[in-house]
């Protein structure tokens, strides 16, 4: 079957063939991906590009390794840290501007998004940090990647549901998770480009086939639609609480809650403040309770208003 490429991948092509840096190269080639035709007659040449990609980018990797592991670690900050991974093109870079205002790149073409990207989602008094990765590029996920989704409390998972390919995509991406160790990481899915008709079709169809087990949000990043509902489902799924704190005699302070794991104490949210209230600490009260006394070693809950006593 012929290939049929359009005028465009000559012009790339040809501009990949003068190019003198292994950065240049990458460049073009990502183009001449971007702007190839999926259909059976090319399916041949995509994998012999994406293998001289990958072959560039592996010696890319091993020169810079241990610049690009300093650079590419994230310290967590906010409430929780969730991660963003897809394949090329899947919505994320636009889905991640969209949770945090943030301006990273956003094209039509895959490979937009070439390192990290850190923003802060607002959910009610929180934030969450949200970190966009590069695409996945199959089977090959540098080290640095594989590490900031592992020290993540939860990885956010982008399908395009307008995608031809989407039941293709989602065995994908579940083969990749698996392969990189990550499959049992706390995750939540999410359909992107739900303003599309195809979009809205293709789950249809996931929905009849059985594929969609897993829970799930639908979302546009451009009519804002599953947004808030996102946010939401992120904070549940974190297994977070949100405590608040009184001085004795004054008024409680519910802009700044303290973050605590569910199951934490009393006690737990006294170190969170500082060592020294968690060695001087007798008891609490709880003021969303009328005030009853509790031991350092009672368990909080989502909202709980807690006085703290100290020894003197």
């Amino acid at each position: 079957m012929p290939a049929n490429l359009p005028p465009q991948y000559f012009e790339v092509e040809k501009k990949f063939r003068e190019a003198k840096t292994r950065e240049e190269k990458i460049k073009y080639l990502r183009e001449m991906i971007a702007v190839m035709p999926k259909h059976k007659g090319t399916e041949k040449l995509y994998g012999l590009l994406k293998q001289k990609l990958s072959k560039l980018l592996e010696e890319q990797e091993r020169k810079v390794k241990s610049r690009r592991e300093t650079i590419y670690n994230v310290p967590k900050e906010g409430a929780a840290q969730i991660v963003l991974l897809g394949l090329p093109n899947s919505g994320k870079s636009l889905f991640f501007n969209t949770l945090t205002n943030a301006k990273s790149l956003v094209a039509d073409y895959p490979f937009s998004t070439t390192m990290p990207m850190v923003g802060m989602m607002p959910y009610e008094n929180i934030k969450i940090q949200v970190v966009d990765l590069p695409p996945f590029i199959e089977d090959r996920i540098p080290g640095w990647q594989r590490g900031i989704a592992r020290q993540s409390d939860m990885l956010i998972v982008i399908i395009d549901a307008s995608s031809p390919g989407v039941l293709e995509d989602i065995d994908t991406v579940r083969k990749i998770l698996e392969k990189q160790g990550v499959s049992d990481h706390p995750r939540l899915s999410v359909f992107s480009k739900m303003d599309k008709e195809e979009s809205k079709e293709n789950i249809k169809i996931l929905k009849e086939m059985g594929v969609l087990k897993e829970d799930y949000i639908k979302v546009s990043a451009v009519n804002g639609m599953g947004i808030e509902e996102f946010k939401r489902k992120v904070f549940q799924r974190l297994d977070i609480i949100r405590v608040y704190t009184k001085p004795p005699g004054k008024e409680p302070d519910f802009e700044k809650p303290l973050v605590l794991k569910k199951q934490s104490t009393v006690f737990d949210a006294a170190k969170k403040l500082h060592k020294d209230f968690a060695r001087k600490l007798l008891y609490a009260r709880l003021w969303n309770r009328k005030g009853i006394r509790v031991s350092r070693e009672h368990i909080l809950e989502e909202g709980d208003v807690v006085e703290f006593h100290l020894k003197d």
